[in-house]
């Protein structure tokens, strides 16, 4: 073919960003047990990227958003991105706000130390909730619920505690209670160095000795029923790699199915061993088109992109959304395109 015709083609390619490879992300718990595993749990789940507070609503940060609608794990409410809650007091399904699925008053003293935890704004535990189911849960501990006093239309309860005597709980749809219980563990694991009960709700849910935080007794079991109960859904592994594209690290209770039984299960004090064989999981696809010195990238979600030529020098940098991106090249020749955490190659002829 003319080289002529064949440059003057249009290019077009998807690429499939590089897998988490599972063996060498969690190189760091093989073999170990107890203390250890719990210590090498909490290095792997600290070390991520520490997002501000309002950079984390779901309209601003791109996760937890499925065909243009927001994923509330509390209510069946239907809410778009742009229905986040301003000041004030709402209805059901009227808005939704931020549910830090760890209260911040079991951990934090005063609302001016908020901030100087990574927990106030690690996207793990950080959900978007409709605004009156967040605000029945408030501070209460997590349980199932006996004797209803409030519920909704997802079957979300508020009422007397099961597990923790005569005190309220709220209790989680079923549709989510192996979602949440994964999200305690990670926290209980990751944050293990920060005292989880110093108010009414995190005292049924944790204790603390030794500079460290551990299930209750009644709060182990009620998390066990509830991952067992809920098995690991789409919805959670898309999650999980949105979170890993955000802010560096993974829930490893998601990719690592069993692991909650060596810590807290029937395996307890075991040595843990990572899955044998190719084990992979996929973080990110999207797609780059090029037409001449136009290029355009799509990606499923808010990503960072960064663009250098063959010296090194930045072309291009900054956040693009969801929607196709052209950018104009300076002239042909080859370039480095990185995609959040992913990074390819691509000749501009």
């Amino acid at each position: 073919m003319d080289r002529k015709i064949l440059t003057a083609l249009f290019i077009c390619l998807t690429v499939t960003a590089g897998a988490v490879n599972i063996q060498t992300h969690y190189a760091s718990l093989e073999g170990k047990a107890g203390a250890e595993l719990f210590n090498a749990l909490m290095a792997l789940g600290q070390n991520h990227t520490k997002l501000s507070y309002d950079k984390i609503r779901a309209d601003k940060i791109k996760i937890d958003i499925i065909n243009g609608n927001v994923v509330d794990i509390y209510s069946n409410c239907s809410f778009v991105p742009n229905d986040y809650c301003g000041s004030g007091t709402y209805g059901e399904c009227s808005c939704y706000n931020r549910e830090h699925l760890v209260p911040r008053s079991w951990w934090a003293k005063t609302t001016d130390d908020y901030d100087t935890y990574a927990l106030n704004s690690d996207l793990v535990h950080v959900f978007p909730t409709d605004y009156l189911a967040n605000s029945q849960r408030g501070n209460n501990p997590l349980d199932n619920v006996v004797s209803n006093s409030w519920t909704n239309n997802a079957g979300a309860r508020l009422g007397r505690s099961e597990h923790f005597g005569n005190v309220t709980a709220f209790e989680v749809p079923d549709e989510y209670k192996g979602d949440v219980a994964r999200v305690y563990f990670y926290v209980v694991t990751t944050y293990r160095n920060v005292q989880l009960n110093l108010a009414n709700g995190g005292r049924q849910m944790f204790s603390f000795s030794g500079g460290v935080s551990t299930f209750t007794s009644a709060a182990r079991q009620l998390m066990l029923q509830w991952a067992e109960q809920d098995p690991i859904s789409d919805k959670e592994i898309k999650r999980n790699n949105d979170i890993h594209n955000k802010q560096g690290n993974r829930n490893p209770f998601i990719d690592l199915p069993d692991l909650y039984r060596y810590l807290w299960g029937d395996k307890i004090n075991q040595p843990y061993h990572l899955p044998t064989g190719l084990y992979l999981v996929e973080e990110l696809n999207f797609s780059i088109e090029t037409e001449g010195l136009n290029l355009t990238i799509t990606t499923p979600s808010e990503q960072m992109v960064a663009i250098y030529d063959i010296t090194g020098q930045v072309v291009y940098m900054q956040n693009v959304d969801e929607a196709a991106t052209t950018i104009s090249l300076p002239r042909q020749g080859l370039y480095l395109v990185q995609v959040g955490k992913q990074t390819t190659k691509i000749i501009v002829q």
